[in-house]
């Protein structure tokens, strides 16, 4: 006794009803021409499907099935794998790494001939598409890409997702032993600098009160150290003035600064109203009070 586990195709009217099997022994996915007399589908399922290069058995196929009769037509192939169909005006387009990286094809029925129609021998695999008007959503590397179908260009998709999630939101977090990073002893020794969740916090070595010093929720400050002039400056370690971190905070009103005492030069985020740039130098500074830095740098940043 022989059992057959292939999927197969249905059909669901829109308005609700009994599902009626498609006149095809089997399918993954499809696509209806626009008069809906052809179908362009898949037959056989991929066992894994993420095998990159995959070129055994199971390497997936388009077919192009007549619905009237059931007679298939193969889109041809070099034993490439060619999935997700869309069946646009008189061509289909689908994903197929037979170049190299997954990428865009078109397919003339009418014709036979093969297109490729987005050069992505350098690039990472296309992981779908799918129809809309004039044009094929691509997902890219976790990324989303529209091709034109009239003028055959590819651009981005900016996608901005606003959600009201509580761990957005200002709330207060206790502060782990584990959550402490990068401790470093005030000049006099009274004194430790530490961060913790991206603030820098200044704890006394017997009495005292842990204070926050950059009170910083929208940033993250690193890498605190206590600047060698802090005990020949007036105020108190704790001021901003006499200390140094890494920050992506607006330079405009940064209180913090790359250390000196760093054995190479760090890279760091400056943001300034625009997209982020990201620069390395090797600046040094004894402090920085709101935009001025009292000691002029070592080495511009180039």
């Amino acid at each position: 006794m022989a059992v057959r586990d292939a999927h197969q195709l249905y059909l669901v009217p829109a308005a609700g009803g009994a599902p009626t099997a498609v006149p095809l022994p089997s399918g993954e996915e499809g696509a209806f021409s626009p008069d809906g007399t052809r179908m362009a589908y898949s037959p056989i399922e991929q066992w894994q499907p993420a095998w990159k290069q995959y070129r055994g058995g199971q390497t997936a196929r388009i077919w192009v099935a007549r619905l009237s009769d059931s007679a298939v037509t193969p889109i041809p192939r070099p034993n490439s794998n060619d999935r997700h169909p869309l069946w646009i005006g008189d061509k289909v387009y689908f994903l197929s790494d037979r170049d190299g990286p997954t990428t865009l094809y078109s397919y003339d029925p009418a014709s036979g001939a093969v297109t490729r129609l987005v050069d992505n021998a350098n690039g990472f695999d296309m992981a779908g598409i799918g129809a809309g008007p004039g044009g094929i959503v691509i997902d890219h590397f976790g990324a989303l890409e529209l091709y034109d179908i009239a003028s055959g260009k590819v651009s981005p998709v900016p996608v901005t997702i606003d959600a009201d999630l509580p761990q957005r939101r200002p709330h207060f977090e206790e502060i782990k032993p584990d959550g402490v990073v990068h401790a470093r002893l005030s000049e006099t020794g009274k004194r430790v600098i530490l961060e913790a969740r991206g603030e820098v916090l200044s704890a006394p070595a017997e009495k005292g009160d842990v204070r926050n010093i950059t009170h910083s929720p929208a940033v993250a400050d690193r890498d605190p150290a206590p600047s060698p002039m802090a005990a020949r400056s007036p105020g108190s370690p704790t001021n901003p003035a006499n200390m140094r971190c890494t920050s992506d905070r607006p330079m405009a009103r940064a209180p913090c600064a790359r250390s000196p005492w760093a054995r190479r030069p760090r890279s760091s985020t400056i943001r300034a109203g625009r997209p982020t740039a990201r620069r390395s130098c090797s600046r040094t500074s004894d402090s920085i009070s709101g935009s001025s830095i009292s000691r002029p740098a070592a080495a511009p940043c180039r």
